[in-house]
């Protein structure tokens, strides 16, 4: 399940080199579990819902309602409008999010797919979000690396990581910016 974050108190959810990080995956919950989170929102079904998006706006948690979906004929084309609606989620617990950041250049190691064998691995963070009655109380970092910190952890793991100036790398970063420019 996907946590989207929104206005205030998101400066918390931030990576190791200090970037606000604002899409995560939820990992675990204590506030119940799908088909609780199912009764919530359509209030019956056991069923997972597929794609369910939970939103944190201003330090409140809303799930994603999907509300109706009508076909709308304009001209020759047939559109499909979708209307959601956010429900608030009034429960205690904790929920555990992570998210790569996608601000942060990777560290790179051999043992790719591409052409040069290289792999880019993001630094990673991962938070504990406290609730009372659906508003955040507390954040707490679980896993907080920055760029040095990872780049450590790959070593000690044996990974065969590849220095910032080596030509294979600065190759792939000069094909990002290339990539990104309009």
């Amino acid at each position: 399940m996907n946590l989207r974050v929104f206005g205030r108190g998101a400066g918390a959810l931030e990576c190791g080199a200090g970037h606000a990080l604002r899409e995560f995956e939820v990992v675990a919950r204590s506030v119940g579990d799908f088909r609780e989170w199912n009764h919530v929102v359509h209030g019956l079904g056991d069923e997972p819902l597929p794609g369910l998006r939970a939103v944190l706006h201003d330090g409140d948690l809303l799930l994603e309602e999907h509300e109706r979906t009508e076909l709308v004929r304009e001209g020759r084309r047939v559109l499909r409008r979708t209307r959601h609606a956010l429900v608030p989620v009034l429960r205690d617990g904790s929920m555990l999010v992570w998210t790569h950041c996608r601000r942060c250049r990777p560290i790179w190691v051999e043992g790719g797919f591409g052409s040069d064998g290289l792999e880019g691995v993001a630094p990673f963070v991962e938070f504990e979000l406290r609730l009372a009655a659906g508003r955040v109380v507390q954040v707490r970092p679980v896993v907080h690396e920055d760029r040095d910190a990872l780049r450590e952890r790959l070593a000690r793991g044996g990974a065969a990581v590849v220095s910032d100036r080596d030509r294979a790398v600065r190759r792939r970063r000069a094909a990002a910016r290339d990539r990104s420019r309009p």
